[in-house]
Protein backbone atom coordinates (compact mmCIF):
# COMPACT_ATOMS: atom_id res chain seq x y z
CA UNK A 1 0.00 0.00 0.00
CA UNK A 2 1.33 3.64 -1.07
CA UNK A 3 0.44 6.83 -0.05
CA UNK A 4 -1.30 8.57 3.08
CA UNK A 5 -4.67 10.52 3.96
CA UNK A 6 -3.30 13.80 3.11
CA UNK A 7 -2.63 12.22 -0.42
CA UNK A 8 -6.12 11.32 -1.44
CA UNK A 9 -7.73 13.57 -4.39
CA UNK A 10 -11.62 12.95 -4.25
CA UNK A 11 -13.42 13.93 -8.07
CA UNK A 12 -16.54 13.13 -9.65
CA UNK A 13 -15.65 9.91 -11.69
CA UNK A 14 -15.40 9.79 -15.46
CA UNK A 15 -15.69 7.27 -18.21
CA UNK A 16 -12.33 6.71 -17.74
CA UNK A 17 -12.57 5.24 -14.18
CA UNK A 18 -15.45 2.77 -14.71
CA UNK A 19 -13.51 -0.44 -14.76
CA UNK A 20 -11.83 0.48 -11.43
CA UNK A 21 -14.98 1.36 -10.24
CA UNK A 22 -16.45 -2.38 -11.23
CA UNK A 23 -13.22 -3.98 -9.63
CA UNK A 24 -13.33 -2.36 -5.96
CA UNK A 25 -17.06 -3.34 -6.00
CA UNK A 26 -16.71 -6.48 -7.72
CA UNK A 27 -14.99 -7.72 -5.05
CA UNK A 28 -17.17 -6.66 -2.24
CA UNK A 29 -20.30 -8.22 -4.58
CA UNK A 30 -18.75 -11.46 -4.58
CA UNK A 31 -18.84 -11.76 -0.68
CA UNK A 32 -22.18 -10.06 -0.89
CA UNK A 33 -21.47 -7.22 1.15
CA UNK A 34 -22.91 -4.93 -1.62
CA UNK A 35 -24.76 -5.19 -4.90
CA UNK A 36 -23.01 -5.67 -7.94
CA UNK A 37 -22.62 -3.13 -10.72
CA UNK A 38 -22.41 -3.79 -14.58
CA UNK A 39 -20.48 -1.81 -16.96
CA UNK A 40 -23.70 -0.30 -18.58
CA UNK A 41 -24.62 1.12 -15.14
CA UNK A 42 -21.98 2.90 -14.52
CA UNK A 43 -22.10 4.31 -17.69
CA UNK A 44 -25.70 5.59 -17.26
CA UNK A 45 -24.93 6.52 -14.23
CA UNK A 46 -21.30 7.70 -14.46
CA UNK A 47 -22.44 10.91 -12.95
CA UNK A 48 -23.42 10.03 -9.50
CA UNK A 49 -20.18 8.40 -8.83
CA UNK A 50 -17.20 10.11 -7.12
CA UNK A 51 -13.41 8.76 -7.14
CA UNK A 52 -10.45 8.44 -4.59
CA UNK A 53 -7.53 8.70 -6.01
CA UNK A 54 -4.31 7.85 -4.65
CA UNK A 55 -1.11 8.05 -6.79
CA UNK A 56 -3.29 8.49 -9.82
CA UNK A 57 -5.04 5.26 -8.82
CA UNK A 58 -8.63 4.56 -7.80
CA UNK A 59 -8.75 3.41 -4.60
CA UNK A 60 -12.38 4.05 -3.62
CA UNK A 61 -15.73 5.23 -4.98
CA UNK A 62 -19.21 6.40 -3.90
CA UNK A 63 -22.40 7.38 -5.59
CA UNK A 64 -24.67 9.57 -4.99
CA UNK A 65 -28.16 9.56 -6.76
CA UNK A 66 -30.30 11.94 -7.64
CA UNK A 67 -33.58 12.70 -5.40
CA UNK A 68 -36.36 10.44 -5.23
CA UNK A 69 -39.10 11.59 -2.98
CA UNK A 70 -36.59 14.23 -1.27
CA UNK A 71 -34.11 10.91 -0.53
CA UNK A 72 -30.94 10.97 -2.38
CA UNK A 73 -29.15 8.01 -1.66
CA UNK A 74 -25.73 6.85 -0.91
CA UNK A 75 -24.51 4.09 -2.60
CA UNK A 76 -21.76 1.65 -3.66
CA UNK A 77 -19.26 2.90 -0.95
CA UNK A 78 -16.02 1.20 -1.26
CA UNK A 79 -12.58 1.18 -0.69
CA UNK A 80 -10.12 -0.67 -2.49
CA UNK A 81 -8.75 -3.67 0.10
CA UNK A 82 -5.22 -2.72 0.26
CA UNK A 83 -5.84 1.08 1.05
CA UNK A 84 -8.22 0.67 4.33
CA UNK A 85 -8.21 2.53 7.80
CA UNK A 86 -6.59 5.32 5.47
CA UNK A 87 -9.68 7.51 5.93
CA UNK A 88 -10.72 7.53 2.35
CA UNK A 89 -14.59 6.62 2.96
CA UNK A 90 -14.86 9.42 5.67
CA UNK A 91 -13.25 11.55 3.37
CA UNK A 92 -15.67 10.23 0.21
CA UNK A 93 -18.57 10.74 2.31
CA UNK A 94 -18.29 13.94 3.44
CA UNK A 95 -17.37 15.42 -0.52
CA UNK A 96 -20.46 13.44 -0.82
CA UNK A 97 -22.21 15.28 1.90
CA UNK A 98 -20.66 18.41 0.21
CA UNK A 99 -22.28 18.30 -3.08
CA UNK A 100 -25.47 17.25 -1.64
CA UNK A 101 -25.46 20.58 0.08
CA UNK A 102 -24.61 22.24 -2.88
CA UNK A 103 -26.83 20.45 -5.11
CA UNK A 104 -29.86 21.28 -2.65
CA UNK A 105 -30.31 17.90 -1.87
CA UNK A 106 -32.74 17.61 1.88
CA UNK A 107 -31.74 14.20 2.96
CA UNK A 108 -29.42 11.65 1.92
CA UNK A 109 -29.93 7.58 3.14
CA UNK A 110 -27.80 4.27 2.39
CA UNK A 111 -28.64 1.06 3.12
CA UNK A 112 -25.57 -0.56 5.08
CA UNK A 113 -23.98 -3.63 6.85
CA UNK A 114 -21.42 -1.22 8.56
CA UNK A 115 -24.06 1.48 10.28
CA UNK A 116 -21.47 2.74 12.67
CA UNK A 117 -19.25 4.13 9.87
CA UNK A 118 -22.44 6.32 9.20
CA UNK A 119 -23.29 7.31 13.18
CA UNK A 120 -19.80 8.24 14.19
CA UNK A 121 -20.26 11.16 11.26
CA UNK A 122 -23.58 12.43 12.60
CA UNK A 123 -25.64 9.96 10.70
CA UNK A 124 -28.58 8.56 12.69
CA UNK A 125 -30.24 5.16 12.12
CA UNK A 126 -33.77 4.73 10.74
CA UNK A 127 -36.32 2.30 10.21
CA UNK A 128 -36.29 0.98 6.44
CA UNK A 129 -39.95 1.51 6.71
CA UNK A 130 -39.56 5.10 6.58
CA UNK A 131 -38.12 5.21 3.25
CA UNK A 132 -40.53 4.88 0.13
CA UNK A 133 -41.27 1.99 -1.62
CA UNK A 134 -39.53 3.73 -5.07
CA UNK A 135 -36.41 3.75 -3.55
CA UNK A 136 -36.24 -0.37 -3.63
CA UNK A 137 -35.98 -0.97 -6.98
CA UNK A 138 -31.97 -2.10 -6.41
CA UNK A 139 -32.86 -3.97 -3.83
CA UNK A 140 -34.97 -6.39 -6.11
CA UNK A 141 -31.61 -6.96 -7.30
CA UNK A 142 -30.02 -8.26 -4.11
CA UNK A 143 -29.10 -12.23 -3.71
CA UNK A 144 -30.48 -11.04 0.08
CA UNK A 145 -33.78 -9.55 -0.79
CA UNK A 146 -35.78 -11.56 1.04
CA UNK A 147 -33.72 -11.64 4.58
CA UNK A 148 -32.29 -8.22 4.10
CA UNK A 149 -29.58 -7.51 7.03
CA UNK A 150 -28.79 -4.17 6.08
CA UNK A 151 -29.37 -1.28 8.50
CA UNK A 152 -30.89 2.01 7.11
CA UNK A 153 -29.51 5.07 8.17
CA UNK A 154 -29.97 8.84 7.21
CA UNK A 155 -28.47 12.62 7.22
CA UNK A 156 -30.89 15.16 6.91
CA UNK A 157 -28.89 18.44 5.21
CA UNK A 158 -32.03 20.82 5.97
CA UNK A 159 -34.11 21.30 9.48
CA UNK A 160 -37.06 18.68 8.06
CA UNK A 161 -36.19 15.69 9.46
CA UNK A 162 -37.38 12.44 8.04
Amino acid sequence: MEGSSSSIIILPAHSHHIRSIKRIISYYAKQEMMLERSVAELEHHIDEYFVALINNKVVGCMGLSKPTAGLSEIKSVAIDSDYQGLGIGVKLLQYCEAQAIERNYKTLFALTYIPTYFTRVGWRIITKELLPHKIWNDCMQCPKYYNCTEIAVCKDLTEEKL
